[in-house]
């Protein structure tokens, strides 16, 4: 499959870089805020976006629904540090496929991948 990655922070995009890689994926793009990931998005075109929630100039959930309003059927994953249950519901409804917590649980991770990969998502 083809991502989009999006972090304002480094480390998580250099772990998603390597275990996408590991798993036979592709990193087709990366973004540091939410913006810049519509504008990526737009252009790009992945099968999937994985994109931590909060972020500079446009947060995950903002840029969560622009990208829907761009393909409907957009596969985006969100993640944050915050473990917060009320984030992961409004995501949810909001349209996201899955909802993730940083740091994240490589098992957990490689079954949301698996899912996507699945279509079952």
């Amino acid at each position: 499959m083809r991502f989009l990655i999006v972090d304002d922070a480094a480390e998580p995009l250099q772990y998603l870089r390597r275990l996408l890689a590991a798993l036979g994926h592709q990193v087709v793009g990366e973004a540091r805020d939410g913006q810049t990931a519509v504008e990526a998005f737009a252009q790009l075109r992945p099968d999937a976006v994985l994109m931590d929630v909060i972020m500079p100039r446009m947060n995950g959930l903002e840029a969560l629904d622009e990208m829907l309003h761009i393909d409907p059927a957009a596969a985006v994953v969100l993640f944050s540090a915050m473990r917060s249950p009320a984030t992961a519901l409004e995501s949810e409804r909001r349209g996201a496929r899955f909802f993730l917590n940083k740091p994240f649980d490589e098992r957990h991770l490689q079954t949301v991948l698996s899912r996507l990969a699945a279509g079952r998502a």
